[in-house]
């Protein structure tokens, strides 16, 4: 086995550092026999870090029921420990001997010496506070119980493989298509893969068959697969779950997904295989809202959507899938109103749209954040009219707004207490007024014009002609770097900070009706949105999603990656937090107001929120550097 100062030479960050400097640290080995548990879950931190020098460690965490969840492995040249060593408090993890195991024990002093003198080293240790916070997520996560969402099974987080339809029935490229509605018929089954030899050419489903030979008035006699099939099938991994197949599914009409497996066909899944997996039905809501054809069928839907979201919360997928798949349903069910005001507008004699223009979504929803149908922020944006049609074009996309703001209203997203909307006059421009307006608001920064920008900022293109939503994104690069607003946005976010008292602990108010509870929305998750917002900003990002504008600051090295990625965790662990707490007040008929009671979270809880909310009180102190603002 190599000596301790050729594993610290092999282990980051203590490969950075001169050897001379363990001259007397104090290192010692220690083996561990397979199946020993190194470090329990809960027990107090030992006084030194566990550098793996042979075999190989689990880490796990355990739920209040006793069951363990794997979060991930250490083999030699890595380290583990280090969170709660350095906090001084519990691990959140378990550490166990997968094989025979040989640890090089590193004293907390020397290490603590070590960060206080050498910054680089230091900064290597911020990767080691998301970690801490995704075990604590790991922990949470596994306490969580199925039964207060009134979910059934784990449906998103099974494998694909264990529902597709394999092994594939397929045809050739040259084959009849009668021939092919004689396979259909023989195994059963809505859709075979078209094959050329051994490449796969596409698919053909029983609905093209009868949209392209039947409905056609076509004659089956003389056609091939070829002409019949579809060309743009859907596909995923044969690693996806089936949370991934069902938003794959839910962003086409398709009813057929193709797993592929090295680029190579491994089996299908149909909508059909996704409902016999599960009761609820839920799985059919973005397919229902296509169906619909007034506002009234739309509304009843909404409930379903909410259904969706209880299944991903109880099934425990990620936030970011949580996003993923909530914005396709939102965004599908807003198209569907905008379409429906659309028809209303020709029927009542207005007409098509009198020149190009696009629908914006604002806030939450812009940047893909919005998960219960909470109150709404839009816009609308129209190509600049010839002058003397102007006041007609504004009349007419003012009123469409209007029909569209109480159709989405009936559909459950609450009209913006603030009046963001755009049936008001106000936020229904053409390109040019929109333009000029930016730019006022950034010459009178008063506290209001501030909100709108912070609002407006991050617009994302729902429906219609998404080049003039390019157009204003790239106007507002251009003032931005231009004029140098990003401070103003920065002076303006920490005006208020996150409420921390001594020893970096939770402040929650002190009196009132939420004494002793946090608005993880206004108090803390805004913090991040902004910081990052903020830094896209100025490096000219247009990702709108915040995780997207962190990776993307990371991608580009404009901000530490090891600070990226503990904003990051922080962030998720927020937004989970937030989504249980307002999914379990709507269940109960109450409004979700964003607030978390810390008397009701349990020690893993309290832990976890500690640790990202001093994350964002590190993103705010980034801030204050980056811009020299002192406040």
């Amino acid at each position: 086995m190599p000596d301790a100062v050729t594993i610290l030479q092999k282990t980051e960050p203590f490969s950075s550092l001169d050897p001379k400097i363990w001259e007397g640290a104090g290192l010692r080995f220690r083996r561990y026999p397979a199946g020993t548990c190194i470090a329990r879950q809960g027990a107090p931190a030992r006084n030194y870090l566990f550098i793996v020098a042979e075999g190989k460690v689990e880490i796990t965490v355990a739920g209040s029921d006793g069951n363990k969840t794997v979060v991930g492995y250490r083999e030699p040249g890595q380290f583990f420990g280090s969170t709660a060593l350095l906090s001084r408090e519990k691990y959140p993890a378990s550490a166990r001997a997968v094989t025979e195991v040989t640890c090089l024990l590193f004293p907390r002093q020397v290490l603590s010496t070590l960060l206080q003198e050498h910054p680089q080293f230091a900064s290597y240790f911020s990767r080691n506070l998301a970690e801490r916070l995704r075990e604590l997520y790991s922990v949470v996560v596994a306490e969580q119980t199925f039964d207060a969402y009134h979910a059934d099974n784990l449906l998103f987080r099974k494998p694909v493989g264990e529902i597709m339809s394999s092994p594939i029935i397929t045809c050739q490229a040259r084959d009849p298509i009668t021939a092919v509605g004689q396979i259909m018929s023989r195994h059963h089954i809505g859709a075979v893969l078209v094959m050329e030899g051994d490449r796969c050419r596409g698919l053909i489903s029983e609905r093209d068959l009868v949209n392209k030979v039947i409905a056609r008035g076509g004659h089956p006699e003389g056609m091939t697969a070829a002409e019949v099939m579809n060309t743009r099938a859907v596909t995923v991994p044969a690693a996806s779950t089936v949370g991934d197949v069902f938003l794959a599914l839910s962003r086409t009409p398709a009813k057929y997904v193709m797993v592929t497996k090295e680029n190579a066909p491994a089996g299908i899944v149909s909508v059909s295989d996704l409902v016999k997996t599960r009761t609820t039905g839920t799985l059919f809501t973005a397919e229902e809202i296509e169906h619909q054809e007034s506002i009234t069928g739309l509304a009843a839907i909404g409930h379903s959507v909410d259904r969706v979201l209880q299944a991903l919360v109880a099934e425990k997928a990620s936030v970011q899938q949580i996003f993923a798949i909530m914005t396709t349903l939102h965004d599908r069910l807003t198209k569907k109103v905008i379409e429906i005001s659309l028809e209303e507008m020709a029927r009542e004699g207005h007409g098509e749209p009198p020149v190009p223009w696009c629908w914006l979504n604002l806030g939450s929803s812009g940047r893909q954040e919005q998960t219960l149908r909470t109150d709404q922020d839009n816009a609308v944006i129209y190509q600049d009219p010839e002058p003397q049609a102007a006041e007609l074009v504004k009349d007419y996309f003012t009123r469409l707004g209007a029909k569209v703001v109480r159709g989405l209203e009936q559909c459950g997203f609450a009209r913006c207490r603030g009046d963001v909307m755009a049936n008001n006059p106000s936020w229904c421009h053409s390109a040019a007024a929109w333009q000029q307006i930016v730019a006022n608001w950034l010459k009178d920064p008063e506290p209001q014009n501030v909100r709108y920008l912070t609002i407006l900022l991050d617009f994302r293109p729902v429906y219609g002609e998404t080049r003039l939503a390019k157009g204003l994104r790239h106007h507002v690069f251009t003032l931005f770097t231009s004029t140098g607003a990003c401070r103003i946005l920065a002076e303006d976010d920490l005006q208020s900070r996150v409420p921390l008292g001594l020893l970096g602990q939770p402040a929650p108010a002190r009196w009132g009706r939420h004494r002793g509870q946090i608005n993880l929305k206004n108090s803390v998750c805004v913090h991040i949105v902004d910081g990052v917002r903020i830094f896209s900003l100025e490096a000219g990002i247009e990702a709108n999603a915040t995780l997207d504008r962190l990776a993307e600051l990371a991608r580009l090295n404009i901000l530490p990656p090891a600070q990226t990625e503990l904003w990051q965790a922080a962030f998720e662990i927020l937004m989970n937090l937030r989504i249980r707490e307002n999914l379990r007040q709507a269940m109960r008929g109450h409004k979700p107001d964003n607030y978390v009671d810390l008397r009701q979270l349990n020690r893993y809880e309290r832990a976890m929120l500690k640790e990202a909310m001093a994350a964002t009180a590190g993103l705010q102190e980034t801030l204050e550097r980056h811009f020299a603002i002192s406040i």
